[in-house]
């Protein structure tokens, strides 16, 4: 299946859809006005004098309908629901997968996901390196990679990417761009592998969901 196509209906799920609209009870007061001819109100009748006294059934009122002018809004948007499949899947996966798909095709308000999404990368990144000796000092300097690479790798998927250069990304480690390229680059580009891979796994398994 077309990964882009995942993508694009993913997106358009947790899009913030911000249509004017009449709320449901709105929508629902626009269906039809009941209108009555005979009474403007149904009147309480008695019956018998005082211990004998009695309340006589209610008439029913003669009314009609009348459509309002115009057409009546839906109570739901039509690309809300055509897309709640989605929605509904996707709070249906692991919690690493949706919080990657909630932070990198959801709009601003998932912003705090990145955060949580750090300690899975982490530990897969950790997992793949297992066999490979990686001084402490090397380790924590990766670590704090670690939200950058998700973040890259959102930005490059969004098509919004912003370029990190071997220089830049050894500015920020505070070593010098050869040290970055013999000691850190290939463990880097594990790092922009590991959330490639969640981007990929994610996006399958809500594609069989939904």
């Amino acid at each position: 299946m077309n990964i882009e196509w995942i993508r694009e209906r993913v997106s358009t799920a947790l899009m913030n859809v911000c249509i004017i609209e009449n709320g449901p009870l709105s929508a629902m007061e626009e269906q039809a006005i009941l209108v009555t001819d005979r009474f403007k109100r149904n009147p309480i009748r008695y019956a018998g004098e005082r211990k004998s006294r009695y309340r006589l059934p209610s008439h029913p009122l003669k009314i009609k309908q009348k459509h309002v002018k115009g057409k009546s809004k839906p109570l739901i948007n039509e690309v809300t629901y055509r897309t709640s499949s989605w929605r509904r899947g996707i709070h249906q996966l692991p919690n690493e997968m949706r919080l990657w798909l909630l932070y990198c095709y959801g709009d601003y308000q998932y912003y705090r996901e990145q955060i949580l999404i750090v300690p899975y990368i982490w530990h897969e990144f950790q997992r793949l390196n297992s066999k490979k000796r990686i001084t402490k000092k090397v380790k924590q300097r990766l670590q704090s990679l670690t939200l950058l690479a998700i973040q890259a790798v959102k930005a490059e998927i969004n098509q919004t990417a912003k370029k990190y250069t071997d220089v830049k990304l050894a500015e920020l480690l505070g070593v010098s761009a050869d040290a970055w390229r013999k000691s850190y680059k290939l463990y880097w580009i594990c790092l922009l592998d590991c959330c490639y891979q969640l981007d990929r796994d994610s996006l399958f398994k809500i594609s069989a969901l939904s």
